[in-house]
């Protein structure tokens, strides 16, 4: 039973709303001037005195009146379509501009509005652990921007007395970023970029000045990084926020817990922050975020527990295995219970005696959707245990991209599942150093890219690699799509010897040898591949005294093709 106090509030939204609503619908009928004042003036009259002064009602409201936020998302929607035909046409009478301008400056407040009300409605779910599906947003949004709402600015100057949407700062001094408490043109802002600039943080005064902001981009510079080395707690105050940067930031040693009331979150990208100590704790309470981005961020220990509950998530570029027990961190096995993942995931720190079982309960099998899988061993003496931990991964076959780092096995059986990786396009191999024995990949029908680094100890490369087995008969092509092969750091090998009666590699176009001192000739059939247009070889004594332009004994071998480089 409402109350005669939201009863009220409830009749005025409601008002708003329908005036608006014939507003548009009667756009294309008949347009007036008269018409244009008389609405945008009741309707800025009643939106300024029902969204600024009954707002805590109007939330309170609103979680009991599903029905009627998603009828004034409905009509929010018809007046964007007529901001979006009226921008189309190109109106230039001045006062159907003005009204215009009035309308679409109503719109936005109206989408901070339903912002709100969504934003109360995510809060409790956090609170009562709900599990949330899906997109919570209850509208679609569309924007329609003028010139004067998109500014790129240098240094310190400001905006002039237009009102700014999306705001792009560059070369700033070191300091804090701080706007004059006299400058409110930026209350309505939501996007806000800074490229090239040493801020060391943002002022809480300068935060609270954009609160209807959606993305917040303080990534640092590529290069140089940046000198951000604070988030304020103010930052919680952002509660439309969608998409936070923060990346190569090399001073950032920590992120507030107010992070986690950005109910409305999307994207936190965090990678490259390499002083990054921890994330907040409490990251479950996170329940839209789809994208969490934290690799090269090395100075994590471990990621928050609270990540493992968070439905919505779609990618989680970087695992950082913990080492050690502890109960604040996500293990292994959390991902079980993550098929969602897409795109790249890379698992770093592998080697602990228990991360054989985790990532059993990770079913890497069952992540259809992941295009690349990363398995980064820690580098160190050797170790047990790499070659059951290499047994369990197992990823499902729809993987197009694998590399696996500092691997510590001596032979390859433990790879036995890779055979089924009919779908991968590319393999990194980098730090084997005790195995003596390349992998079998000769019969991958989709392999393009296969990038071999410091296997110190192999000596030969055979039928082995073909993929062939013992007294196998061999038929059709092997490594049939390989384009690029690369080999780097084998300091023991000396033989490159494969069979002369079957087809291999027929389109390979760049190889490249480095840093291969004992290695004595190139193969026989690489000479017959027409599609071969770039050789390199670096570092390799052996085959740079064979093959010297003009004078080694086997330059005729390899003179045709277009790009050599022998050093």
């Amino acid at each position: 039973m409402l109350s005669r106090r939201e009863a009220r509030a409830h009749s005025s939204n409601n008002f708003i709303f329908d005036y608006l609503f014939f507003f548009s619908y009667n756009y294309n009928q008949v347009i007036t001037q008269k018409m244009a004042e008389a609405l945008i003036s009741v309707l800025l009259e009643q939106l300024a005195s029902v969204v600024y002064q009954h707002t805590n009602e109007v939330v309170k409201l609103v979680l009991n009146a599903d029905k009627d936020v998603k009828s004034f998302s409905s009509k929010l929607k018809a007046i964007q379509a007529v901001l979006e035909d009226a921008e189309k046409k190109q109106v230039t009478e001045a006062s159907v501009g003005d009204w215009l301008q009035k309308l679409k400056d109503v719109s936005y407040e109206m989408d901070d509005v339903l912002d709100e009300w969504n934003t109360e409605l995510l809060r409790q779910q956090a609170e009562e652990k709900q599990e949330v599906e899906g997109d919570n947003a209850l509208v679609t949004k569309k924007k329609f921007l003028t010139q004067k709402e998109c500014t790129i600015i240098e240094a310190v100057e400001l905006p002039g007395d237009y009102k700014v949407r999306h705001l792009t700062l560059t070369s700033l001094p070191e300091g804090p970023l701080s706007f004059p408490t006299s400058f409110d043109n930026c209350k309505n802002m939501r996007t806000l970029t800074l490229l090239d600039s040493s801020i060391t943080t943002i002022s809480p005064g300068s935060i609270m000045q954009m609160k209807c902001l959606r993305t917040l981009n303080l990534s640092g510079n590529k290069t140089s990084g940046s000198m951000l080395n604070e988030v304020p707690k103010e930052i919680g105050k952002l509660i439309h926020l969608r998409y936070m940067d923060l990346s190569w930031n090399h001073n950032l040693k920590e992120l507030p817990d107010a992070v986690c009331d950005l109910y409305n979150l999307q994207t936190l990208d965090v990678s490259w922050c390499d002083k990054l100590e921890k994330l907040p704790k409490a990251m479950g309470k996170l329940i839209n975020l789809k994208h969490l981005y934290v690799w090269a961020s090395d100075g994590l220990r471990y990621l928050p527990k609270g990540i493992g509950s968070l439905k919505s998530l779609q990618v989680l570029d970087c695992f950082y295995v913990c080492e050690g027990d502890d109960d604040e961190a996500l293990k292994l096995g959390d991902l079980g219970i993550m098929d969602q993942l897409q795109g790249s995931l890379v698992i770093d720190r592998l080697g602990n005696k228990d991360d054989a079982s985790e990532i059993d309960k990770a079913q890497l099998g069952k992540k259809e959707h992941l295009s690349h899988l990363g398995v980064w061993f820690l580098d160190e003496e050797q170790r047990k245990g790499d070659e059951e931990i290499v047994k369990a991964l197992q990823p499902h076959q729809n993987l197009e991209s694998l590399e696996i780092w500092d691997c510590h096995i001596g032979t390859t059986e433990s790879l036995y599942w890779i055979k089924s990786l009919r779908n991968l396009r590319r393999v990194e191999l980098y730090g084997w150093k005790f195995c003596e024995f390349l992998p079998p990949l000769g019969k991958l029908p989709s392999l393009e890219i296969l990038e071999i680094r410091r296997m110190e100890k192999v000596k030969k490369a055979g039928v082995e690699f073909l993929g062939i087995e013992g007294e196998e008969e061999v038929s059709g092509i092997l490594f049939p799509k390989l384009k690029r092969l690369a080999f780097e750091s084998m300091e023991n090998w000396e033989e490159w010897a494969f069979l002369s009666e079957i087809t291999i590699m027929p389109r390979l176009s760049e190889l490249q040898i480095e840093r291969c001192p004992k290695l004595k000739a190139l193969p026989e059939f690489l000479y017959k591949i027409t599609a071969l247009r770039t050789l390199a070889i670096m570092g390799c004594p052996i085959l740079k005294g064979e093959y010297e332009k003009g004078v080694g004994k086997e330059w005729h071998n390899i003179s045709h093709i277009p790009n050599l480089t022998i050093g």
